[in-house]
């Protein structure tokens, strides 16, 4: 893969505090990577990161082609993921409500697939999706009706949704808070966000393409910010481990809670407790070894 160009960011995308501390450093496709956590709301976030040109032309290139991963692999993975998305939706969402869904960031529309088939079953249902990557929707335009490429065709987007999906997307976004405000304007009257990104006190989340590294406190601050209502959040690794590597959330339109604030020593401390606790899945001690997992984890 090609060097991509980066730019500073200096600012926190949910408080807006120009003060952060450096609290990792990483690197992934021979990137070296800076992870800086805001001084007031403890939001960690990729600084400098990959200009917007560059973040496309990755995704569109590398990122969900074939080139850069194993795609039955990651289906397979998109496909587990799906379901565990699923069981937490019915938790909380009737399914026979449920008449449209939107899934931004769609992949190769393995979610929508699994959750479409659970709501059809009370009823027909309209499979709508975002992905920026061409392999990718090559694959989910025989699931769903995409919407677009990028998340600015979203505001062309004129049919409310029911159930609104966004599974680890939302640690890529440039700016989340709008995102999710975005994403607030499409829901239907009484329809919810469903949305996971990878826990960063015990998960390896440090990724080129990851430009936040969320933990639950900063996840809730980011969807507060939004103006949604969390209405559930969960730490698990879909039940297959009690190492909690993953925040699932759902959230509404509705009164935000306040904010959590957490100092970038905090931070550094929660991320040094798991980094001890689970060593060879959170960050191997050595560089080498930490590439390899990571290339592991992402099926390359």
């Amino acid at each position: 893969m090609d060097k991509l160009d980066f730019e500073v960011v200096g600012v926190c995308a949910v408080c807006g505090s120009t003060d952060s501390s450096l609290v990792e450093v990483s690197s992934a496709y021979r990137h070296r990577l800076e992870y800086r956590a805001c001084a007031s709301c403890g939001l960690v976030r990729l600084d400098p990161r990959p200009t917007g040109q560059a973040i496309l032309h990755f995704y569109e290139t590398f990122y969900m082609d074939s080139v850069g991963r194993n795609v039955e692999t990651t289906r397979t993975k998109q496909r587990d993921f799906a379901r565990y998305m699923l069981s937490v939706i019915a938790g909380h969402i009737r399914l026979d409500r449920i008449q449209s869904v939107l899934d931004v960031g769609c992949g190769y529309g393995e979610t929508l697939a699994v959750v479409g088939q659970a709501v059809s079953k009370y009823g027909e249902v309209s499979l709508y999706g975002v992905e920026p990557s061409t392999e990718a929707r090559l694959h989910a335009k025989d699931v769903c009706t995409l919407v677009g490429a990028v998340n600015e065709d979203l505001i062309g987007f004129d049919r409310p949704s029911d159930l609104i999906i966004m599974s680890h997307v939302l640690e890529h976004m440039a700016d989340p808070v709008s995102m999710l405000q975005l994403l607030k304007s499409k829901l239907a009257p009484g329809a919810y966000l469903a949305l996971e990104v990878p826990n960063y006190f015990c998960h390896p989340s440090t990724d080129i393409a990851h430009f936040f590294l969320f933990s639950a406190e900063s996840l809730s601050n980011t969807i507060a910010r939004a103006g949604l209502e969390l209405v559930a959040l969960y730490a698990s690794d879909h039940a297959t481990t009690t190492r909690p590597a993953y925040l699932t959330a759902i959230a509404k339109d509705g009164p935000a809670a306040d904010m959590q604030p957490m100092s970038p020593s905090e931070v550094v401390r929660r991320r040094s407790e798991a980094v001890d606790r689970w060593p060879g899945y959170t960050r191997p001690r050595r560089a080498r070894q930490f590439a390899k997992q990571l290339l592991r984890y992402m099926g390359r």
